[in-house]
């Protein structure tokens, strides 16, 4: 691998101040166009927030393509790539929910190294470095340390389709807020003691996919390994997520671990086994 350019901490401290920045006119954006139409604002608000993040990524020492949701590939025949999804959950940002955010990732050759979330309502900027842990507003976060499931704890479901059928068979209580890198974020720093993330974009995940797993999470791929990832790919990634090591993987050979006892039930959707 070529050498970083500079260490992931002032890559981390650069882009906090430029995030804050961008996210500071995104709050002003959807204060002064709140009689628009929400598609009309999360667009103007996802260009505009699109925009700007290039500006800065053109701005470092770093020769890099860009892979952005809003933009066509940007190819530079580097192997260095910048993941950007300007505005994670764009259907809250126009409702005036306060859990959306900014998600930029960079990864080589495929493999994330470094990655980002910024929700600038909470003003809380997350950030993971490879091998080198998550951290929160500069103190270290790590995922829910407990090695059973239980009724009190959070489960995450992330993504794009109608929350499944067997997510009922977790013993624990379902939440799904409409951000994917949000929910990423929340599982690395312990709220969550799993997650399952559905149909989601290399955009919308892969930032919050190292800081969670840079936390202690463990995640795995429904339909085989997640990495190296397709830099240049717009398709669509389904995984889970347990918080640590230490807890039984719910999915086995397509059966849901579920219930006080853990006992395996097939992965159902309309009464139909689906994995």
């Amino acid at each position: 691998m070529m050498d970083f350019p500079f260490p992931p901490r002032s890559l981390a401290e650069m882009t906090e101040c430029a995030l804050k920045e961008i996210g500071t006119g995104l709050i002003q954006l959807y204060q002064k166009k709140q009689g628009a139409s929400p598609k009309e604002l999360a667009k103007e608000a996802d260009l505009w927030s699109s925009h700007r993040i290039c500006e800065y990524l053109n701005t470092l020492p770093l020769e890099a393509n860009i892979l952005d949701e809003e933009r066509e590939f940007e190819d530079k025949n580097a192997p260095w790539t910048w993941v950007v999804d300007p505005l994670d959950g764009s259907s809250n940002f126009s409702a005036g929910f306060p859990l959306w955010g900014i998600s930029l990732a960079l990864c080589y050759e495929g493999v994330p190294f470094w990655g980002c979330v910024y929700l600038p309502v909470l003003d809380r900027f997350y950030w993971a470095a490879k091998g080198e842990g998550a951290w929160r507003n500069q103190q270290r976060i790590q995922t829910c340390r407990e090695a059973q499931y239980a009724s009190h704890h959070l489960f995450g479901y992330a993504g794009s389709l109608p929350i499944p059928e067997w997510l009922q068979f977790f013993p624990g209580k379902l939440r799904h807020i409409g951000s994917i890198a949000t929910d990423l974020v929340f599982f690395a720093e312990g709220k969550y003691i799993a997650l399952c993330v559905l149909e989601s974009h290399l955009w919308d995940m892969l930032a919050g996919y190292l800081i969670a797993k840079e936390a202690g999470a463990v995640l795995w791929g429904i339909k085989g390994a997640l990495e190296p990832f397709d830099a240049q790919s717009r398709q669509e990634f389904s995984f889970f997520g347990k918080a640590n090591s230490s807890l039984p993987d719910f999915p086995i050979k397509g059966k849901w671990l579920c219930g006080k006892d853990l006992e395996p039930r097939p992965f159902t959707q309309d009464g139909k086994e689906i994995l």
